[in-house]
């Protein structure tokens, strides 16, 4: 397998947009003002960093995103890695987009705005779960699902039906309703922790028939 199936235009082009909004942060922001990189859950900025600083964190961590999934690409198969690879860059180009508009003084609500793409981002997941076979890094792997395929099959088709209905639920919800910042990820967490723990006991359950 090839880099190539990974690496393709989309996440170039992704990579050029991260680039670039970091570039126009770099032109319109005085690089020596603190702009926020950090949010507790109530909202509020509580870790600050110089422009010229803070401005780097999306293109590094897409290179270096980028760079580890090349070199996973290599060695796992799977429809998965591309379109994770695609959504995990979206991520990163948000974060820099937030970044900046705080930068310029804009208000934002990031608990919902985080809550809104993790749950895109687990729906994506969700997606693509029953199109995986047994392999070292994605999908639910336990002892009885990597040890028989049926087993397999089953656990991540009934995860990825679960995963994309928390991750939906989760998106319209941060869209939809205007909450105390913290209820943002307490819905996101009881939804993720729902699915691992129903996810678990489901496969562990067909595993014995």
């Amino acid at each position: 397998m090839t880099t190539n199936r990974i690496l393709n235009r989309v996440h170039v082009a992704q990579l050029i947009v991260i680039f670039a909004v970091a570039g126009l942060g770099y032109l319109s922001l005085d690089l020596d003002q603190l702009v926020p990189i950090h949010w507790n859950i109530w909202g509020e900025a509580d870790n600050l960093w110089p422009a010229k600083w803070a401005l780097l964190i999306g293109p590094f961590l897409a290179l270096v995103f980028l760079g580890l999934f090349a070199a996973i690409s290599v060695k796992e198969e799977g429809a998965w890695l591309a379109p994770l690879t695609t959504s995990i860059l979206a991520l990163f180009l948000l974060i820099e987009v937030i970044m900046l508009l705080s930068g310029h003084g804009v208000e934002l609500n990031v608990p919902r705005i985080v809550t809104m793409a993790v749950g895109l981002l687990l729906a994506v997941v969700g997606n693509y779960l029953p199109k995986t076979q047994p392999n070292k890094l994605f999908g639910i792997r336990f002892p009885w699902t990597l040890n028989d395929e049926q087993t397999w099959a089953q656990a991540n088709l009934f995860a990825g039906w679960f995963f994309m209905l928390v991750g939906l639920a989760t998106a319209l919800f941060a869209a939809l309703f205007e909450v105390a910042a913290p209820l943002y990820f307490v819905f996101l967490i009881a939804g993720v922790a729902a699915a691992l723990i129903i996810t678990t006991a489901y496969s562990h359950q067909i595993s014995k028939k």
